[in-house]
């Protein structure tokens, strides 16, 4: 996939270009409301969050739930896909300081990744990570430390303390303390 070499090269505008060419692609073969098309739409979310393009990104995590949920039958409550779709809607409104509205995306993901990996999975630990900002920015002290300790004991437990996203975190709490 070119998008994503460019993507790992930090080159989110060539990035973005092969995605959204890929989504011209899909939609005559796969049709509107396939998976495959609102995988390319949160996909292209996830380059306009990276480049603080909150607006757009937001515009197309909402058009990938859309189709999550006709592609579904409405029943996308419980997917993977439907967690990376609310962490970025999160991640996008938190950039924009909608705090309640991101907090509120952040738990519905945290919630269905206990669902489907469990407590203890790294996939909570991303979750618990955007929480912590969330409550910093809210300036929610106790809140952030809760929910950074439970980030940090997650990734000590499957990176190891020497892991660079275990140190990033342990860094992170103490601007907390």
């Amino acid at each position: 996939n070119i998008a994503l070499v460019y993507r790992y090269q930090k080159d989110y505008p060539k990035a973005l270009e092969y995605n959204l060419k890929s989504l011209e692609i899909k939609i005559p073969v796969y049709g509107e409301n396939s998976l495959r098309v609102a995988t390319s739409y949160n996909n292209i979310a996830s380059l306009y969050l990276e480049q603080n393009e909150y607006t757009k990104a937001l515009e197309y995590c909402f058009k990938s739930l859309e189709v999550k949920k006709l592609s579904q039958g409405g029943n996308t409550e419980k997917t993977e896909e439907t967690v990376c779709s609310y962490m970025t809607i999160g991640k996008a409104l938190n950039h924009q300081g909608e705090y309640n509205k991101a907090e509120e995306y952040l738990l519905k993901a945290m919630n269905i990744s206990k669902t489907l990996f469990g407590e203890k999975s790294l996939k909570i630990s991303l979750s618990y990570n955007q929480l912590t900002g969330v409550y910093m920015n809210r300036k929610e002290y106790t809140k952030a430390l809760e929910y950074c300790l439970k980030c940090l004991e997650i990734q000590e437990s499957v990176h190891g303390k020497d892991h660079s996203k275990t140190i990033e975190t342990q860094k992170r709490l103490l601007e907390i303390q």
